[in-house]
């Protein structure tokens, strides 16, 4: 691992290979360890920089505020990225991830060459399109409410179920080895700093994409959330130009699944550019 600080906290990171850079960002309740198995893949012919965020493991930052968001996040990633020198690189963002990365290509159109968006955490959206007021009431009611709840008693136990029921269809914390359930876990403090934000699902407005001018692939999985299916759907046709792979048996944590089938996926979409 290596460490650098990033606007006051403690930001810690892998570095890989050698070539043009491409730049991993993970979703809530993940770190840095869920592009280990593109490492090897995408490190034969490019850098490869995978590091945790604010909130997750190994960074041992705590304090928290009510300001925590995707912008902030890819506020991070900015300072980030410039502080490694590496060029513009490709930026790869999965669910939370996806969304800090819009953000950041956004804002920071020279430190990206290429973006692709897996999954972005589109919540924002919901309220405005058929059939998503009860997808968006339904998330606060199902997930939101319920891991605040637990978190005000300090039951970080109860919050992990409560997120994995509500990803997977069912309360599996139980059948979860306890290497698995402690990966988890020690992701819990982000979940913190997302249900206690202000506006943790910034909005990334569709006029935006106006402004994103580079190369852009679409992940999706056949079998992921209604919620996220939705979101796909409409970022799909947002963006009718942009390249795409759609993996029909993948959930929404299909980088831990499918890992090969989606890595390949990126590099395809990296050689036609």
């Amino acid at each position: 691992m290596k460490q650098v600080k990033i606007n006051g906290a403690e930001i810690n990171y892998t570095d890989h290979g050698s070539g043009e850079p491409i730049v991993f960002v993970h979703g809530v309740l993940e770190d840095y360890r869920t592009w280990e198995a593109q490492t090897n893949r995408f490190s034969k012919n490019y850098r490869v920089i995978s590091y945790s965020r604010r909130f997750n493991f190994p960074n041992k930052n705590t304090e928290q505020n009510n300001n925590f968001s995707a912008i902030t996040e890819s506020e991070d990633l900015a300072e980030f990225i410039k502080q490694l020198k590496p060029g513009p690189v490709h930026l790869t963002g999965h669910s939370f991830g996806g969304l800090i990365s819009l953000f950041l290509t956004k804002k920071y159109p020279e430190l990206v060459q290429t973006l692709t968006l897996s999954e972005p955490a589109l919540i924002s959206w919901l309220p405005r399109l058929k059939d998503g007021k009860i997808l968006y009431k339904n998330f606060y009611d199902q997930l939101w409410n319920p891991v605040k709840q637990a978190f005000e008693v300090n039951d970080t136990q109860t919050v992990l179920k409560h997120i994995l029921k509500y990803f997977a269809g069912e309360d599996i914390i139980e059948t979860l080895p306890d290497e698995v359930k402690t990966q988890f876990l020690v992701n819990i403090p982000e979940w913190h700093a997302v249900v206690y934000s202000s506006d943790p699902f910034s909005d990334f407005k569709k006029e935006y994409f106006e402004e994103i001018k580079v190369p852009v692939l679409l992940l999706s999985g056949g079998q992921t959330l209604p919620i996220i299916k939705l979101t796909n759907k409409e970022l799909r046709n947002t963006l009718p130009d942009a390249k795409s792979y759609h993996l029909a048996e993948g959930t929404h944590d299909y980088w831990i699944t499918n890992p090969a089938e989606m890595g390949d996926a990126v590099l395809k979409f990296l050689r036609s550019v």
